[in-house]
């Protein structure tokens, strides 16, 4: 099963298979070895675990202390918002498809995922563009 966002496109059969014979990417890819699944594995779920106790840690300390609450530092806290989704959205995607040799997952997974990548990119944006609002309203 391939993911393919979007439209589906009709396959084609008006061409030379004898063209694409000394290409490797078209080839079925080879197995991937255990131990490097469990390697990737074993880094995803430290990176997935910093990534949430950390951004999580930055978010409340900000929240918490009124004195933390610069224009700086709610640039931070929307950062790490937007880093939390990321973390929670696109990260396990990422590693169920990067330790097998096809999409593992269904085809509304395919759909939503790129929804929320685009989407936490998005939010990531707004939360630049809009953080020093506040502090321009005190100022001015």
């Amino acid at each position: 099963m391939d993911c393919v966002p979007g439209e589906k496109i009709p396959e084609q059969e008006d061409y030379d298979p004898h063209i694409v014979e000394n290409l490797t990417a078209l080839s079925i890819p080879d197995l991937i070895p255990n131990w490097e699944i469990a390697l990737k594995i074993m880094f995803y779920v430290i990176a997935f675990f910093i990534d949430i106790v950390g951004n999580s840690i930055v978010i409340l300390i900000i929240v918490r202390i009124k004195k933390m609450r610069t224009t700086t530092n709610v640039l931070i806290v929307n950062l790490a918002v937007s880093d939390l989704f990321v973390g929670c959205f696109c990260m396990w995607i990422h590693v169920g498809n990067s330790v097998t040799t096809e999409w593992p997952f269904t085809d509304y997974v395919c759909k939503v995922n790129t929804f929320m990548q685009g989407e936490n990119f998005s939010i990531l944006q707004m939360f630049c563009l809009h953080a020093p609002s506040p502090y321009k309203s005190e100022t001015s």
